[in-house]
């Protein structure tokens, strides 16, 4: 990539303008975008080869950007769906706050896809229940663990206790098993 074409990738107009300010103001829009929209395999995977574009861009234009190391972020579910809640929740919440404070768009591009690897592992728990309900955008983990929490009163604390037809009245974990659904897509 040349500098007029990074300067043309970057949408830059004049020679003057702050590169520095300007990735700084780039990263944390993509850190933000990370944060707020849901985890969907082939959108996050689009807009990393995006911000891999954009770091070749900065790179051409003098912005040096490294890898730092991160802590291995692992999990272990198992066939209790509240613990796997917790678990999930914990993970998601380290991985999006390491994004957070992701300072180059090479540490956003190493950790984002971890954040993409849990929703799958977790969605997999899910993926052999069919459920018809509509989807929102934003669902309130507390209302899911109410729901986790009724069910477990009703004693269905593993998968394969777990039948979604005789749980119709759980509505905001129904709606999560169908967001859980699209992830993979």
């Amino acid at each position: 990539m040349t500098v007029n074409e990074a300067r043309a990738y970057l949408s830059l107009s004049a020679e003057t303008e702050n590169i520095q300010e300007l990735y700084d103001e780039y990263l944390f829009e993509q850190k933000l975008y990370f944060r707020n929209k849901p985890a969907i395999k082939s959108v996050f995977l689009k807009k990393i080869s995006k911000i891999e574009l954009a770091k070749s861009a900065f790179e051409v234009l003098g912005i040096k950007d490294s890898l730092m190391n991160f802590p291995d972020i692992l999990w272990n579910f198992n066939q209790n769906i509240l613990s796997n809640f917790h678990e999930y929740h914990q993970k998601k919440n380290t991985i999006l706050q390491l994004i957070f404070h992701s300072k180059e768009l090479t540490e956003l591009m190493h950790i984002t896809p971890k954040l993409v690897d849990l929703e799958i592992s977790y969605s997999l728990l899910w993926s052999k229940f069919e459920v018809n309900s509509e989807i929102i955008s934003k669902i309130d983990p507390m209302q899911v663990l109410s729901d986790l929490k009724k069910l477990e009163l009703r004693n269905v604390k593993n998968y394969n206790e777990f039948a979604p037809e005789e749980h119709l009245d759980l509505i905001y974990l129904n709606t999560e098993i169908a967001r859980l659904a699209l992830v993979n897509r």
